[in-house]
C-alpha cells in the first residue's frame, strides 16, 4: 500500500500525462475539473496518448467508473476525487493546500503533479498560495510539537521540519526554487504529522469553513499562530470560561512546558512577514474566524483543541 502521495514537477500539462502514462499505460481516466476548458484540453492530450477520458465536474454528482482518476483544478476536484475514486488516483492541482499530501480513508494519491507554467516564479498569485499551503502545515505542526514538549520523547524530524520550513517563509529560499522548496517541505511535514496520527488539520479546516483561498488560509494561519503566541506566553487556565461545546477525548491535566520557543514566530515576526502579504490577508472579522475555528477544531491536534476547550478563542476575541 503506498505510504506518501509522490510529488512531481514538470514544464507544462503534457509532462504530467508523461508521469501518469509510467504508472497507467492504457485505460480509463476519469477528470474531476473545476474548469472545462481546462479539462476538454486535458482530454484532448489524454487521447492522443491513448487513454479513453470521462469529464464529470466537480460537485456535480457521484461518480461510479473504474479506471484511474485525476483531479484538475482546485480543494474542490481533489476533495471529490479523493471521496469518490474507485481506485488509484492522482491530482493536477492549481491550487495548492496540505491535504493533498494526506490520505482519504487510508489511501494516498498516487502522484500531485506541479505544472510550472502555473506554479512559477513569475507567478504572485501561484507564489502567496505555496507560501500559505507551508504555513498551514507549518503552523499545524508547531501545535503537534509544542503540545509534546517536556515530555518522554522529542520529535527530532519534526524539529529539522520545522526549522527548515521557518526559513523559507522567512524569506531564506532562491526565488527560482521557492515552490519546489515551500512544497517539498509541505509533503514532508504533512506526511511526518500522518505518522503522529494527525489526519485532519485545524489550520486548513479553518481556512475551509471561511470559504478556501489564498486569502482565508492566510487569515487562518495568522489567527491560529497568534493563539499558539497568546497561549505560551501567558497561562489562562484559570482566567476563562470554558467552552460550550468541548472536544472529546482531550482532558488537559498540566500546564506543557513549552521550553525555548526556537520554533514559534514572535509577533513582531508574525506581523513582519504579513505586512508582506498584507492585500491578500484584508477583510476577516475576528468573529468569523472564531466560529470557522470553533467548527474546525478536533482532537487529532490536541494543543489546539486545548485552546478551544479552555474558552480562549471567545475571551481574546477583542485582543489586538
Amino acid at each position: 500500500m503506498r505510504t506518501r502521495t509522490n510529488l512531481n514537477f514538470g514544464e507544462d500539462i503534457s509532462s504530467g500525462i508523461r508521469v501518469l502514462s509510467a504508472m497507467y499505460p492504457a485505460g480509463n481516466v476519469n477528470v474531476f475539473y473545476e474548469d472545462r476548458e481546462k479539462a476538454e484540453e486535458f482530454c484532448r492530450l489524454l487521447t492522443l496518448e491513448g487513454y479513453k477520458a470521462d469529464l464529470l465536474e466537480a460537485g456535480k454528482g457521484d461518480f461510479k467508473k473504474s479506471g484511474f482518476t485525476v483531479a484538475l483544478g482546485g480543494e474542490k476536484a481533489c476533495f471529490e476525487t479523493k471521496r469518490l475514486a474507485k481506485g488509484r488516483y492522482a491530482f493536477f492541482p492549481d491550487f495548492v493546500f496540505p491535504e493533498l499530501f494526506l490520505p482519504y480513508g487510508g489511501s494516498f494519491a498516487e502522484f500531485c503533479f506541479i505544472d510550472a507554467s502555473v506554479f512559477g516564479p513569475s507567478s504572485e498569485k501561484a507564489v502567496l498560495n505555496c507560501f500559505a499551503c507551508l504555513f498551514a502545515v507549518f503552523t499545524e505542526a508547531l501545535a503537534v510539537y509544542y503540545r509534546d514538549k517536556g515530555g518522554l520523547f522529542e520529535d527530532k524530524a519534526l524539529e529539522g521540519l520545522l526549522l527548515s520550513a521557518k526559513k523559507v517563509l522567512c524569506g531564506k529560499a532562491d526565488r527560482e526554487e521557492y515552490v519546489r522548496s515551500s512544497l517539498r517541505l509541505a509533503a514532508l511535514t504533512a506526511e511526518r504529522l500522518k505518522e503522529r496520527s494527525v489526519v485532519r488539520f485545524t489550520v486548513s479546516e479553518t481556512a475551509r469553513n471561511l470559504g478556501g483561498g489564498i486569502r482565508n488560509y492566510l487569515g487562518a494561519v495568522y489567527y491560529l499562530n497568534r493563539l499558539l503566541i497568546l497561549f505560551t506566553k501567558w497561562n489562562f487556565r484559570d482566567m476563562l470560561i470554558p467552552a460550550e461545546r468541548l472536544v472529546p477525548e482531550v482532558v488537559a491535566d498540566a500546564r506543557p512546558h513549552y521550553g525555548e520557543k526556537d520554533f514559534l514566530l514572535t509577533k513582531e515576526e508574525l506581523n513582519g512577514l504579513f505586512s508582506k502579504v498584507s492585500s491578500y490577508t484584508g477583510g476577516i472579522g475576528k468573529k468569523d474566524v472564531v466560529k470557522a475555528f470553533a467548527a474546525a477544531v478536533n482532537a487529532d491536534n490536541p494543543l489546539f483543541a486545548e485552546i478551544y476547550n479552555r474558552g480562549i478563542p471567545e475571551g481574546i476575541a477583542e485582543y489586538g
